[in-house]
């Protein structure tokens, strides 16, 4: 009996023992294989990280020659710019997109970066979308800036420095405003700080700044103009007295070599001058000013004379109503003839040519010239700083990329 109960002692201890060792052994086969499981867990989100590093590697890569490149939209235009390229012990690529599908037909359309980055078995992918923010020609900082050369003879005022590209000269003048110019400046009747020799000013290419006003512009001929004059008419985006109305209020009228004279009427628009003769001008009373506030009031492919008079444009005395409902002025319009508008000029205007400024003439806005400018008379210029923060087209010098911050996400992770 008690041999028995000896040998089921000694059972029994035995199978504690081996109770424990498995238990031990089960522990650390456990130990092991969560350890394994972290290694391989930090290993996989290591791999995760590094792979995402290089996904925004990769866009800012990009990122950098679209700064640094304003002819990307040519020289590399949309799909791979990247194609599974070695960085950071991985592979990155870029693809590049935008809404119509078209890198070209317009500068200021968005474009999409899309970067995958690789590394071990993780793959990361990230997208964003920059908005091209245009910059203006540094011409549209000055109250006139011209290719060439400036003359002053008699007096201007300005709430804006002037420029010159060439040389400026002051005769019998008295010029109340800084002036800026390329080479010497002659004269002793400044009265502001002159810049000789201060370098050169951006100007628009002549040959192709008015393309897109011309492709988006209405044609007025010219032979509708009695004796060449533009006279006692409104011209506005709902508004064209001479054919179809244009809704950005651009008119386009090719001169073909002969002279166009404009007075006493309201403009509400771009005016396109194409081929004007040499004697071409505005003068007495005109209220203009363009249809948006970022666009030039008047272009001209050749030279013009601006010779305004301080008499305000007066309906009663030229017999025309100057605000008819399709036409508002400030927002009203009437039926009648008894209203009379300030005679002044609103706008950017350029010239492939010469401008000459004389008379009593008051502009609101830059005056640009590729060539010469020539001042005469009491001329007042009020800066407009609208083109400058808002280029117009044909003004614009480059596009800085800009990053529209909600498009910027992580489109896959794995």
């Amino acid at each position: 009996m008690s041999m028995h109960i000896h040998n089921q002692r000694r059972a029994t201890a035995y199978l504690l023992v081996l109770v424990a060792v498995l238990v031990t052994v089960s522990i650390g086969v456990t130990a092991t294989m969560v350890h394994k499981v972290r290694r391989e867990r930090l290993s996989r989100a290591w791999e995760i990280e590094r792979a995402h590093q290089i996904a925004q590697a990769g866009l800012e890569l990009s990122v950098a020659y679209l700064q640094s490149d304003q002819s990307w939209r040519t020289l590399r235009g949309l799909g791979v710019w990247i194609n599974n390229a070695p960085l950071l012990d991985g592979t990155v690529t870029v693809t590049a997109s935008d809404p119509d599908g078209s890198a070209t037909d317009d500068p200021a359309d968005d474009i999409t970066l899309t970067s995958e980055g690789r590394f071990g078995k993780a793959r990361q992918v990230i997208t964003a979308t920059f908005e091209p923010l245009p910059v203006a020609m540094n011409s549209l900082n000055y109250a006139a800036s011209a290719g060439d050369a400036i003359g002053f003879n008699g007096t201007l005022n300005a709430t804006e420095s002037v420029a010159a590209n060439g040389a400026t000269t002051a005769l019998l003048a008295n010029v109340f405003t800084p002036v800026y110019a390329g080479a010497t400046i002659s004269g002793t009747t400044y009265r502001r700080a002159t810049y000789p020799n201060a370098g050169a000013r951006q100007h628009p290419n002549p040959a192709t700044v008015f393309d897109w006003y011309i492709a988006n512009g209405t044609t007025i001929s010219f032979a509708s103009l009695a004796s060449g004059v533009l006279e006692r008419v409104v011209l506005a985006p709902n508004h064209n007295p001479f054919g179809a109305t244009n809704p950005h209020g651009i008119y386009v009228i090719d001169c073909a070599g002969s002279n166009i004279r404009i007075r006493n009427c309201r403009i509400e628009g771009t005016l396109v001058l194409l081929n004007t003769g040499t004697s071409s001008d505005i003068q007495q009373s005109v209220n203009w000013k363009p249809a948006a506030a970022r666009m030039p009031a008047l272009l001209v492919r050749g030279r013009i004379a601006i010779e305004l008079s301080a008499t305000a444009l007066s309906e009663s005395t030229h017999n025309t109503n100057f605000n008819p409902s399709s036409a508002p002025y400030n927002g009203q319009s009437d039926n009648d003839r008894t209203d009379s508008y300030p005679s002044q000029l609103h706008g950017l205007v350029y010239a492939s040519d010469d401008i000459a400024a004389r008379g009593n003439s008051a502009v609101t806005g830059p005056l640009i010239a590729a060539d010469d400018i020539a001042f005469a008379g009491t001329v007042t210029i009020t800066h407009d700083a609208g083109p400058a923060s808002l280029p117009p087209p044909g003004f614009i010098s480059r596009y800085n990329m800009r990053l529209k911050a909600e498009t910027l996400a992580r489109v896959v992770g794995d």
